[in-house]
């Protein structure tokens, strides 16, 4: 980071920490951070506002050979996300905007997103559910849910400490009403042990969704929830405004890489192992050019993807992930679907044989994977 500190007085003192440089038609675009830094309205962390100052008239001469003499590399050189006046914060919502415009790499863009303050999954998530130029979906509007079948779960213990740790939860009997506001625990006649219950979350976005969704694992395992081999992770993705032809590529890219997934899941879910989460190998999708098509021919919700969610919640449901409270194993399932959607707008899988061959993954998902591959192995 290429800083400077300096004092001027404009009224107020204010420590401005210079981070990039760009010299345009006698102007110095540069970030500052003031004393008393206000919040951002939709907040990942508290970053240095940017203001763009015009030098030309004010401090031309001088002001600009010190950068040069002090080295500071132009903005050619680094990202650069935009210009605003000192009367008008830009938020941090619209630096992730900025961010996302930028025609550089998306590992590029990672390392900036990681810089804003947010985690590796949750700026992975941000870049595959960004709406790009040209795109019929809107990625940057997708919305995911999570059902989390566990047992030895008091569910007044469970409402208690999660209003502890500021989730709404209630208990309800078995129900599939969708809610934007709270976290249902239901029942679930499939579920072995004492005390089964599952956990359905309400319609999760963004990173206030994930933090919610880490704040409840932590609720259950406070309460020492346990899962076996008849709980599972159901994790939906909004799919209301999504094409025939995008939602069909979903599908058939989940077939063709559904043996690579079974690697990396434990035997209790892998094949036909599973009544409750049967395979898609079988099924010709070929002809199928609406999501009805698909449903016709997946005559039951019970596949390791469930196409009957769609004209229930307008979701499509991916059943196949292993029960589990642990935040890592969702957060990077649910990076894993949010990534295979994007990349299935367009794209279609002809041929792929490893996780390392998957080409919606990057390299730090490809070792998370792997690795849990090898521990079930």
């Amino acid at each position: 980071m290429y800083c400077l500190t300096k004092y001027v007085n404009l009224g107020a003192k204010i420590v401005i920490f210079w981070q990039t440089t760009k010299l345009l038609k006698g102007k110095v675009r540069l970030y500052t951070n003031f004393a008393n830094k206000s919040k951002y309205k939709y907040e990942f962390s508290e970053r240095p506002l940017k203001i763009h100052i015009n030098l030309y008239s004010i401090w031309r001469c001088t002001f600009l050979s010190v950068l040069l003499q002090c080295g500071f590399r132009t903005a050619a050189d680094r990202i650069n996300t935009g210009t605003m006046s000192m009367a008008n914060k830009k938020s941090l919502n619209e630096q992730v905007s900025d961010i996302m415009a930028m025609n550089v790499s998306n590992a590029m863009k990672h390392r900036e997103l990681i810089k804003l303050g947010l985690d590796a999954t949750e700026a992975y998530i941000l870049l595959t559910s960004k709406a790009w130029q040209g795109s019929g979906f809107d990625f940057s509007r997708l919305t995911f849910g999570v059902e989390i079948e566990c047992y030895n779960v008091v569910r007044n213990d469970l409402i208690t400490n999660g209003t502890r740790k500021g989730l709404s939860v209630r208990s309800e009997g078995y129900n599939h009403t969708d809610n934007q506001h709270y976290y249902k625990i239901v029942s679930d006649s499939s579920l072995e042990g004492v005390n089964t219950n599952e956990v359905v979350s309400p319609i999760l976005q963004g990173k206030d969704g994930l933090n919610s969704l880490k704040r409840l694992c932590e609720a259950l395992s406070e309460i020492d929830a346990k899962v076996n081999k008849s709980c599972g992770l159901h994790v939906h993705i909004g799919a209301a405004n999504m094409t025939d032809a995008h939602y069909i590529r979903i599908i058939r890219n989940y077939q063709r890489l559904e043996r690579i997934i079974d690697s990396f899941m434990p035997l209790s879910r892998r094949g036909n192992n599973n009544s409750f989460c049967r395979s898609l190998q079988g099924f010709d999708f070929s002809r199928c050019t609406s999501k009805r098509d698909v449903s016709d021919r997946m005559n039951s919700r019970y596949y390791k993807i469930n196409s009957h969610a769609y004209y229930r919640h307008q979701t499509i449901e991916f059943r196949q992930h292993s029960g589990t409270t642990d935040y890592e194993k969702i957060s990077n399932w649910i990076a894993f679907l949010a990534a295979l959607v994007k990349y299935s707008e367009k794209n279609e899988i002809t041929t792929c044989a490893t996780i390392d061959e998957i080409p919606f993954l990057n390299a730090d998902q490809k070792a998370y994977f792997n690795n849990r591959r090898t521990s079930l192995n």
